[in-house]
């Protein structure tokens, strides 16, 4: 590649969509926030319905980004109730609550 013309640029398609799923996670982290989940709600919702036009994806690959976000969410949990067991062991609270 010699020179670099935006007009003629193409996308990389690939399996899955990330724009699908980071619009899917920032929906779920704003879920709690009364004002910013609306906003959220809509501009993410327009990210998912232009990525098969402007992010250059199939609607296979939107399918597998929502497919990520479920996953992704349930490791968050399983890793967060290890981490906070591990705290709550460090602090001395399960022995107390063992006994």
């Amino acid at each position: 590649m010699q020179e670099i013309v935006v007009g003629k640029m193409t996308g990389i398609v690939q399996f899955p969509s990330f724009h699908t799923a980071l619009a899917l996670i920032l929906i779920y982290a704003t879920r709690g926030i009364r004002i910013l989940f609306p906003a959220s709600l809509g501009l993410n919702a327009l990210m998912i319905a232009s990525t098969p036009v402007a992010g250059g994806h199939y609607l296979v690959d939107i399918v597998g980004g929502a497919a990520l976000v479920p996953l992704a969410i349930l490791i968050l949990g399983w890793g967060q109730r290890g981490a906070s067991k591990h705290r709550l062991a460090d602090t001395g609270v399960l022995s107390v609550v063992r006994d």
